[in-house]
């Protein structure tokens, strides 16, 4: 809840400064099934609603209903501090910067290129939050949370314009195509590296240099190369420092295949937005 928001226009309120229960915590987690990073966070704000704020949650993951057509889901309503009723939608969002002639905010990309930050944030304030004033008129303050990360690729230049809801100060880490990868080498030949696991994609990594997981730049290109000869899909990297024995992360990097964002040929522009 500390990290910076995504987006200008989203909720300011951060995590109280109280100590959290481990234990309890993991108890809650426990109960969370899924492996989609976006289920997760939401996990992690309902316990910081229930456990940290402490407010009454008094409905989450409402699926919203058009006779036999579901026409979205409201992630929160909550009872805030002062007992005024409030819609939250939530979002973590991980965005590639591609420079195109395309408008500003559709150059940032998911590594699903079905995705792209316009079409979220329009969705988000046109669909998503103004659903409960139908089914939930009752609601008194409607307001967004959006975390998430920024990368951008080391040999393309930088934007000189930004969409006017992306925060300056956001999360900003590093992408790469495959056929790039010898810039690990190049730039972090005494680091260590290890491939990121969903649902596990928030916080920076940090590992012990024995754990088995943490690998050598060798160990790292070669896995790279076997992942994406059995999958092509986009794999998250965490590259970290050794230092006393611990290894903290330093930058993360998104490795995409080299036709990205096209898929079998076609432009993303065929792709429905999510």
């Amino acid at each position: 809840m500390n990290s910076p928001s995504l987006i200008t226009n989203g909720c300011r309120h951060v995590a109280a400064d109280c100590p959290i229960d481990a234990a309890d915590l993991q108890r809650f987690l426990q109960t969370e099934t899924s492996h989609r990073v976006g289920h997760y966070f939401e996990s992690l704000i309902h316990y910081w609603l229930r456990s940290v704020r402490r407010v009454n949650v008094t409905h989450d993951r409402v699926q919203i209903f058009d006779g036999q057509r579901t026409i979205g889901e409201l992630d929160f309503l909550f009872e805030d501090e002062t007992g005024c009723l409030t819609h939250l939608e939530t979002a973590v969002k991980f965005y590639l910067y591609l420079p195109s002639e395309r408008a500003v905010g559709e150059r940032f990309i998911g590594p699903n290129p079905a995705d792209n930050f316009q079409c979220k944030i329009d969705r988000l304030f046109e669909h998503q939050l103004p659903i409960s004033k139908t089914y939930f008129p009752d609601v008194q303050r409607r307001v967004a949370i959006v975390k998430g990360r920024i990368f951008y690729h080391p040999d393309l230049p930088r934007p000189t314009e930004r969409p006017e809801t992306m925060t300056h100060n956001h999360l900003q880490n590093t992408w790469l195509y495959r056929r790039d990868t010898r810039w690990f080498r190049e730039q972090h030949a005494d680091s260590v590296f290890r491939v990121l696991q969903k649902p596990y994609w928030l916080a920076d990594d940090q590992v012990r240099l024995a754990d088995a997981s943490a690998m050598s730049v060798n160990a790292l290109l070669t896995r790279l190369d076997d992942d994406f000869s059995a999958f092509n899909r986009p794999r998250l990297v965490s590259v970290l420092k050794p230092s006393d024995g611990l290894c903290q992360e330093v930058d993360r990097v998104f490795v995409v295949d080299d036709c990205w964002p096209s898929a079998a040929g076609n432009g993303f522009d065929e792709f429905r937005c999510i």
